[in-house]
């Protein structure tokens, strides 16, 4: 799971780097690194029969667990991550007055950065291990924490988990109910992206632009080859 998503990672910041991890190109990164792994997830899936449910089940998310192994793992990692969040705090609130204005105070802007994501990675990775893909809600709850008045670091730090896990108590709740009228249990992590979904395309307009200064400075024509010519005939 470490390597996977450490590889995944590596391949949405070298694609966010050439245009200067400029915020919009590094969502359709992550986007399109995510569709991709799931394409392969998907084929190993169908490729191994025998494990065909177990692996639908992780695909969608599931937080039924047979003993409390998975939540005490989860809770040492959380609790590392939470420590190395409050440490990276300070520097992030640097790092928000943009690329430039952070090195002039002397930030290590790239190390800072190369930080934040090894955390989120740990993260994200050890979640996806135990319970399977749960999506939305890392998106969702930093959005839902800014619409509330959340302006600083800290403060997004401490809120977004907090709303994130009442996001997915609110998603399980809907399962658990919607199994106790049809007798159908359904992955958590496949109502997620149902509920967090239209939560996050509500609160996206509502919230003020919180892009750091300089941010968009990425945003500029993509460099052009002077010889496209073997690309093209590769890619072909």
């Amino acid at each position: 799971a470490m390597a996977g998503a450490g590889a995944a990672a590596a391949l949405v910041l070298a694609i966010g780097a050439r245009r200067g991890f400029q915020p919009v190109t590094m969502v359709i990164a992550g986007m399109l690194v995510g569709l991709t792994a799931s394409a392969v997830a998907g084929a190993v899936t169908l490729a191994q029969g025998q494990y065909l449910l177990s692996l639908v089940i992780w695909n969608g998310g599931s937080l039924v667990q047979q003993d409390w192994s998975g939540v005490a793992a989860l809770a040492g990692v959380l609790a590392l991550g939470g420590l190395a969040a409050a440490v990276l705090a300070r520097p992030l609130r640097l790092l928000s007055l943009g690329a430039e204005g952070a090195q002039g105070l002397g930030l290590n802007v790239a190390a800072m950065r190369l930080a934040a994501v090894a955390v989120a990675v740990v993260l994200a990775a050890a979640v996806s291990a135990e319970l399977g893909l749960i999506g939305f809600v890392g998106l969702a709850a930093p959005a839902l924490a800014r619409s509330l008045g959340v302006r600083t670091i800290p403060g997004l730090l401490a809120w977004s988990p907090v709303l994130g896990a009442l996001i997915l108590s609110i998603c399980d709740g809907l399962v658990l109910a919607l199994a106790g009228l049809g007798a159908e249990m359904f992955p958590t992590g496949a109502l997620t992206g149902l509920v967090g979904g239209p939560l996050l395309i509500w609160l996206l307009p509502r919230l003020r632009g919180t892009s750091p200064p300089g941010a968009e400075s990425g945003d500029r024509p993509a460099p052009r080859l002077a010889r496209p010519g073997p690309l093209l005939a590769a890619m072909a």
